[in-house]
């Protein structure tokens, strides 16, 4: 984020992967899911705190579409809603993130 809202270009590819061995139990993603939303929502706290208002738009579209779509989606075609925690990380997250001072010029937290 940091890096497209001061210029920079940013590329994606598919030559890169990554194999991960093992598993987790349901309790470990549980708790990796929690971490995963709650920093997603704390580091889209940064640029609109920063300054960058239009910067809004991309934590809205992360809690209604990736957060609250799929269990809403899941409890509109009858099946077992997943997921129903992430808006609550997620907006856990984005408080903390908006409470913990912001250094406006490199977009990181600067303490808190």
């Amino acid at each position: 984020m940091r890096a497209l809202l001061f210029g920079h270009e940013v590329y994606e590819t598919d030559a890169v992967a990554v194999l991960h061995y093992g598993f987790r139990t349901s309790a470990e993603v549980r708790a990796l899911s929690r971490r995963n939303w709650v920093g997603i929502g704390a580091a889209y706290a940064k640029p609109v705190k920063g300054g960058h208002w239009w910067f809004a738009i991309v934590p809205a579209y992360a809690l209604l579409v990736d957060a609250i779509g799929p269990p809403l989606r899941d409890a509109l075609h009858l099946r077992r809603p997943h997921g129903l925690l992430r808006p609550i990380h997620f907006l856990t997250g984005f408080i903390q993130g908006w409470r913990t001072p912001v250094n406006k010029d490199t977009l990181l937290f600067s303490g808190g």
